[in-house]
């Protein structure tokens, strides 16, 4: 009976979806016709509105950029121009916000027709997801109130253009004029003292006394370095030096701040060689001129602070330069790297720049507060300043503006307000710096304006992910449209320009496969100062009532959230954003906060995002939020949704309805177990980020193939359920790039559905990892022969540059892998192959650098096979730098290795061989480390080793006497039990270092021979064991 009346139920209930499905399909298509073909009106917009808008929204943009050159140098009007330009700003953002809403309504019309047909005739599981999938996309209707919104932009329109003329921002206009020079366009040279820029002088010295010009008579110097570093006192000194007055016959010192134009420049260089221009305004007539000037004569050009320089108009310039005699210079500072390549600057005669010592700012520091006072009278003073001076982030600029504060405050107690203070942060220091710095940023084109400015949110310290970054610029529409480029390739180009122009630079942490940056101190500061209003900081680390009315402002469009440095839970305050057109919030981890981990818990009011509708990034991450409201499907605008490092479990299917999401990060979440079901809808999705598993452990969609547009799929997990996605899924996503990890393949029960994924076709794809199991988890059954296939089936495209490989259960390797057109493979690992008896052959892989295997266990030998196919002679391994052989328990013998093999082979790290005899001479090594090999009695001639690393010997009890290592620098001996002796080491003549650690039996006796040697520096460390 109650089986009965459940399949009634279930039948009942399928009618219902079913019926629920087909009204809300008619429901759609009435509501949604006037987006068709027909032109009725949309929600009182008709399409002749619709057209005058987007036209508008062009003239908008267009005035936009006339305005933000004017704004930038107007002097005492540039407060009213600036006004103007964030008024017209939120025009543009009003007429974007409303195309967007009506094409996101055209698109959901069409995803809502496609759901209906294809859910005709399908299961009703699939049928249930297809409900979802509806519900998502007719959860809100964006076009309620429409007409009213755009009646209110016409309005502000017409406001906004009655006053251009008022404030004169228009084309009619006439030239620009530029903001006022803070260091005055003069040749006079300063004869001070130079501090902590002796090798940089020797280097540049050398630049300037070279004969090497090649084919041209002239050579580019660049000296290039952040604002504020030094670059012009450093050239200045150079040029005061008698050796270089001597060493050229006309010496012309151009200041090229405010740009070079060619007439006017080719006139200061005839008059620095004395030559009459008066009533000369023609430029063949100046270049003649020039030209007569330099003949036979020996130049030394210096163009002082230039920004850019397009190459058409050097060449122009450089022209009569060429006339000159051979070994002239031509000697450009700048804060961009790519100046100097434009003047066809060799790199080896490009000299960079770097920030100071703590010692050197010191030095300037003092120079500049003490000077005509004896240091020693004011002791209190020294001191506080040597403290502050650390907080000048090694700028000559900072220094010495901090020695001007101590000079004009006597006075400790005052100057103590600084030291405690942050010293970037005091307005006194910045009226005088800032002017300085500020052409840095003046100079940049608009759309680098804004992705720098959008960098303010973030606080001082951060580090910036580049990826991560391009995607948020990318989110709010800061990257140009390209022909022939990705928005991401953009956004690249964007960075390094930024990059080149030192407003950022590589973090302590960076490395090529993750690339990590940060900001200068003072770099920072000078974001913050003309971001401040559109864009702001709620720090709940300084939080008070005035928040209400700092941040309740219609102009701030961006803001972020910074918890205080202890606080383990904030509340995002819905009232704080009343009002505003927010397009970004961000929940930011401060750098160096005592809250570890995911523990910092935020709440989200429900209504938040009612809210905030206008939304294109929102980023959660880092904290130990485990819900989204279901009100984040309201923010279809929303382009970029960070929920990294969470504890979510399950993302609401409501997101399914934000149909222009680009990128959504759930990287390191690990509690999330599945997708939601209508990720299809996310048509616009490019960008899908999982937390990276051994084991399957998202389930993820099976309609996830139909995302063609996804460029980023870091992990992919092959279900063992035919309602999930299998492998073959991949097979469209012909796009993908950077990293794919495959985990789960031993749920792969037929050859033909790897062939089905197609991944030679991934032509972009960098790193590629192919998992069958979990080296912590154990294996899980499949047939062997099933896997050999398998992963021949897998076979990647040329383009991959990384390879990692298992938990692998087949019993040998396919031969592609090795095979030489993987010209671009860097690394390769090969791990948990427990049934291979043969290492694949991988010596002719021409890039491969770096080689990890591990736990391959059947392999007994590695010979000739391993370094190339039959009997080929060549060299094998020629770009190999680093091999790692580890777990590798029945492996016995390695030899076979020729003259020639491993020729730029640098560390070795050999471990938990225990079986393992011989190791091969390697002609190239210079650090070898090897670990639990117990049977590894003899060492080969290592004629370049430098450091010997033996660990783990158990048994030993005297250590086996080491070949003649000429080069061998640190030997050190860890965690050997048995070890009592070391033995005699005369014959290690570089030996500088021994170093013993937990070695309990070792011991020294008075007459213990190596307690002789001079040079022998002994560590004892941590006897116990």
């Amino acid at each position: 009976m109650a089986s009965q009346e459940k399949r009634v139920f279930v039948a009942s209930l399928k009618s219902s979806l079913e019926s629920f499905l087909f009204a809300a399909k008619r429901l759609a298509k009435s509501a949604l016709a006037p987006l068709g073909p027909a032109s009725e009106p949309c929600a009182g917009v008709d399409e002749d509105q619709l057209r005058r808008l987007e036209a508008k929204l062009q003239r908008v943009r267009a005035v936009l950029g006339d305005a933000e050159r004017l704004a930038a140098g107007r002097g005492p009007a540039s407060e009213s121009a600036e006004l103007w330009l964030r008024e017209l700003r939120g025009v543009e953002c009003a007429v974007e916000d409303i195309l967007e809403k009506v094409q996101f309504e055209a698109l959901r019309a069409s995803l809502v027709e496609d759901l209906g047909a294809d859910g005709e005739g399908e299961d009703p599981a699939k049928s249930c997801a297809r409900v979802r999938e509806v519900g998502a996309l007719l959860s809100h209707s964006p076009l309620s109130s429409l007409d009213l919104k755009v009646k209110k932009v016409w309005e502000k329109y017409h406001e906004i253009a009655s006053d251009r003329e008022a404030l004169r921002l228009g084309p009619e206009d006439g030239e620009v004029r530029s903001r006022p020079s803070v260091r005055p366009p003069t040749s006079s040279l300063s004869s001070g003292k130079l501090y902590g820029r002796e090798g940089d002088l020797h280097r540049l010295f050398e630049l300037l006394f070279s004969e090497d010009c090649g084919c041209r008579v002239f050579s580019v110097v660049s000296v290039v370095g952040m604002a504020g570093v030094g670059k012009t006192a450093v050239v200045q000194h150079a040029c005061n030096d008698q050796r270089v007055r001597d060493s050229f016959d006309c010496f012309i010192w151009i200041y090229s701040g405010q740009g070079v134009e060619v007439t006017s420049t080719t006139k200061t260089m005839v008059q620095a060689c004395g030559g009459d221009t008066r009533d000369i305004t023609e430029l063949s007539l100046l270049q003649g001129l020039l030209v007569d000037l330099l003949k036979g004569k020996r130049f030394l050009i210096v163009l002082d602070e230039l920004w850019g320089i397009e190459k058409a108009v050097w060449e122009i310039l450089e022209g009569p330069l060429r006339f000159a005699r051979r070994g002239s210079k031509v000697m450009v500072t700048s804060s961009n790297t790519e100046v100097g390549l434009t003047m066809g600057c060799d790199h080896r005669y490009q000299l960079r720049l770097n920030c100071l010592s703590d010692a050197a700012c010191w030095s300037i520091c003092k120079s500049n507060a003490f000077r005509g006072r004896d240091m020693e009278m004011c002791p209190k003073l020294a001191s506080i300043g040597e403290e502050v001076v650390k907080r000048c982030k090694g700028l000559p600029l900072v220094s010495k503006a901090v020695g001007g504060l101590i000079q004009c405050k006597p006075d400790g107690e005052e100057l103590l307000e600084v030291l405690h203070s942050d010293v970037l942060n005091n307005d006194d220091l910045m009226n005088e710096i800032l002017p300085v710095v500020r052409p840095t940023y003046d100079n940049l084109p608009p759309h680098l304006k804004n992705c720098f400015a959008y960098c303010s949110l973030f606080p001082n310290g951060y580090i910036f992910d580049k990826e991560q970054l391009i995607r948020m610029w990318m989110a709010q529409g800061f990257l140009q449209h390209h022909e022939r480029l990705q928005p991401e390739d953009v956004g690249r180009r964007y960075f390094d320009n930024l990059l080149g122009k030192y407003f950022f630079q590589e973090s302590p942490f960076y490395d090529f496969t993750d690339e990590k940056y940060e900001m200068h101190d003072l770099f920072h500061v000078l974001a913050l100062s003309i971001a401040q209003k559109e864009y702001t900081t709620i720090d709940h680390g300084k939080y008070n009532k005035r928040h209400d009315v700092i941040y309740n402002h219609e102009s701030i469009r961006h803001s972020s959230v910074l918890p205080s440095l202890t606080e383990s839970d904030i509340t995002i305050e819905g009232h704080l954003f009343h009002g505003q057109d927010l397009r970004t919030l961000l929940v930011i981890k401060r750098p160096r906060c005592e809250i570890d981990g995911n523990s910092l818990y935020v709440k989200i009011p429900y209504g938040l995002f009612l809210l905030l509708e206008g939304l294109r990034t929102l980023d959660l991450s880092n904290t130990s939020i485990s819900e989204i409201p279901s009100s984040v499907g309201n923010l279809i605008h929303l382009r970029y949704l960070g929920l990294k490092n969470t504890k979510l479990k399950r993302i609401p299917e409501s997101i399914c309805g934000l149909l222009n999401l680009q990128t959504l990060d759930l990287k390191h979440s690990y509690y999330l177990n599945e997708l939601p079901w209508g990720i299809r809808c996310l048509v616009n999705l490019r960008h899908l980020e999982l937390p990276l598993s051994e084991y399957p452990s998202i389930s993820i969609p099976s309609e996830l193939k139909l995302l063609r547009s996804l460029q980023t799929l870091n992990a992919f997990y092959v279900a063992d359920n035919s309602i999930y996605c299998g492998i073959s899924g991949l097979r469209d996503l012909v796009n993908l790039s950077g990293e794919l990890h495959i985990a789960g393949l031993m749920n792969i029960h037929n050859a033909q559905e790897a062939l089905d994924a197609d991944m030679g076709s991934k032509t972009k794809l960098q790193k590629l990892a192919l998992k069958w199991w979990s080296l912590t988890a154990g294996s899980l059954p499949q047939d062997v022969q099933t896997s050999s296939l398998v992963l021949d089936k897998l076979q990647p495209h040329p383009n991959l540059e990384e390879l990692i490989i298992s938990g692998y259960c087949g019993d040998k390797f396919p031969t592609w892998l090795g095979d030489c057109y993987f010209v671009k493979l860097v690394k390769v690992v090969l791990e948990g192959c427990e049934n291979c008896s043969l290492l694949p052959s991988l010596g002719q892989l021409p890039s491969l650098k770096h080689l990890i295997i591990q736990q391959v266990e059947k392999v007994q030998f590695i010979g000739r096979k391993f370094i190339c196919h039959g009997t080929a002679q060549s060299q094998g391994f020629p770009a190999l730098e680093t091999l790692d052989i580890r777990k590798m328990y029945d492996l016995e013998l390695w030899h076979e290795v020729q003259d020639g093999d491993f020729p730029l082979l640098n560390d070795l790290n050999i471990s938990g061989c225990n079986k393992l005899k011989k190791i091969p001479q390697l002609g190239s090594l210079v650090n070898l480390r090897i670990q639990s090999c117990e049977q590894l009695c003899d060492l080969p001639v290592l004629p370049t080793l430098r450091y010997l690393k033996l660990e783990g010997f158990d048994k030993v009890m005297h250590l086996p006497r080491l070949p003649d290592l000429p080069l061998l620098q640190i030997l050190e001996l860890s965690c050997c039990k048995k070890l009592s002796s070391i033995g005699r080491l005369e014959h290690l003549v570089a030996l500088q270092l021994l170093k013993v650690t937990k070695c309990p039996k070792l011991q020294f006796a008075q007459d213990e021979p190596v307690l002789a040697y001079p040079k022998l520096c002994i560590c004892l460390m941590d006897v116990t064991c």
